[in-house]
């Protein structure tokens, strides 16, 4: 019930999102975290951060890492560097923000409190921004937090 829940969040904060912000709708970018780091170098702290990720989050890290591993390829070692230096940091803030979200939900997936409805609706939206984040990052594809970090 409570992924129920969540996943009811995060259709309404996309639907949302979407409309209410234009930016959203340019290309996204980015390659995969685990296409363009060494597994060997990272070995222990990726087992801690997989740990940490509940099934549905690992899936959708690893599915969108696998569908944009042929236009990493093509990128220069720079480029790769600073995507996953970025996807990594989306990475780690999705996954605070869900552990905020959690908090927040009791265990019939519903806010704890009446007054804590809008921070629940508002941290899904975020959650929501941050996954599209990381899909433009790990895709090759054009991104806005790339742009800022280039200038």
């Amino acid at each position: 019930m409570k992924l129920c829940f969540f996943n009811s969040i995060l259709l309404l904060a996309s639907c949302t999102f979407l409309s209410a912000n234009a930016f959203v709708s340019s290309p996204q970018i980015g390659p995969s975290t685990q296409l363009l780091m060494s597994a060997d170098d990272n070995k222990d702290e990726n087992e801690t951060v997989t740990d940490q990720l509940s099934k549905e989050q690992q899936e959708f890290l690893e599915k969108t890492a696998q569908d944009g591993a042929a236009a990493v390829r093509k990128m220069s070692i720079e480029e790769r560097t600073k995507r996953a230096m970025l996807a990594e940091a989306t990475e780690d803030r999705m996954i605070a923000l869900v552990d905020d979200l959690d908090e927040l939900l009791g265990e019939d997936g519903l806010p704890k409190k009446v007054e804590d409805r809008e921070e629940a609706v508002s941290i899904a939206k975020e959650i929501k921004a941050s996954q599209e984040q990381y899909k433009a990052l790990v895709n090759g594809e054009p991104s806005g937090l790339l742009d800022t970090l280039d200038q």
